[in-house]
């Protein structure tokens, strides 16, 4: 079951650090060092950044995302999926990939709708730029424009939307700090996609992980109270 929900080298394993979020890599290394939480890594059996799925997975809810879903930089109880795992005393299934293009992550959404069906399924798209081509990930398509850009998530929402049958779908994207006019993109976007489908606002990054890129707690907490306002 859901055979491409296996990340094969993070299986078991447990770091101290992960991508941007060690010292030499890191946006601000005075930040860094003077960040004042624990942070680790541990992966479950599927390789993902959460605990042991439960047995009935198909009553769980979902989080799809990148490496603003998987928490880097901050501890695990800091990422959105946690807080609104306790928000609603629900258990919420983290299925973040560092580095994810939204083709990933809507073909991740499409085998879910196929082999389970669960009653939630939370996305949020990552940079739009990202591709998955020949089964890579691409970080920069340096050959599509902005325009591109933008039909690409479309594309990806609305394949996501035309399969959802009765499952609630609820899309966000990441902070799109690199977007001028992130409030006009999000009105551009919802214009062109299917009827029914839900794409909250754009939220402000407040505070950053320890790697000074991604995200912190109280960003997290917008994400959940916004994710939550639309559970039943």
């Amino acid at each position: 079951m859901l055979k491409n929900f296996f990340i094969n080298n993070r299986i078991d394993q447990q770091f101290t650090s992960s991508g941007l979020d060690t010292l030499k890599h890191c946006l601000n290394k005075n930040y860094f060092k003077n960040y004042p939480y624990n942070v680790s890594y541990s992966y479950n059996s599927r390789g993902f950044r959460d605990s042991e799925w439960p047995n009935d997975i198909n009553k769980c809810i979902w989080g799809l995302g990148d490496s603003f879903t998987v928490g880097a930089g901050a501890p695990i109880e800091h990422n959105w999926t946690s807080i609104l795992s306790k928000i609603i005393n629900q258990p919420i299934i983290n299925c973040g990939l560092d580095g994810a293009s939204n083709d990933w992550i809507a073909d991740r959404a499409l085998e879910l709708l196929a082999e389970i069906c669960p009653p939630t399924i939370i996305i949020q798209w990552s940079y739009l730029h990202r591709r998955l081509i020949n089964d890579q990930q691409i970080h920069f398509d340096t050959t599509a424009t902005t325009a591109d850009d933008i039909d690409n998530l479309i594309n990806n929402i609305s394949r996501v939307e035309l399969e959802k049958n009765n499952t609630r779908i609820i899309h966000s994207t990441i902070p799109y700090r690199y977007v001028k006019n992130p409030g006009i993109l999000h009105q551009l976007i919802l214009k062109k996609l299917p009827n029914g489908a839900i794409l909250i606002p754009p939220i402000v990054q407040v505070d950053f992980a320890r790697d000074y890129h991604h995200y912190d707690k109280i960003t997290s907490q917008q994400y959940a109270k916004s994710y939550a306002e639309l559970l039943p």
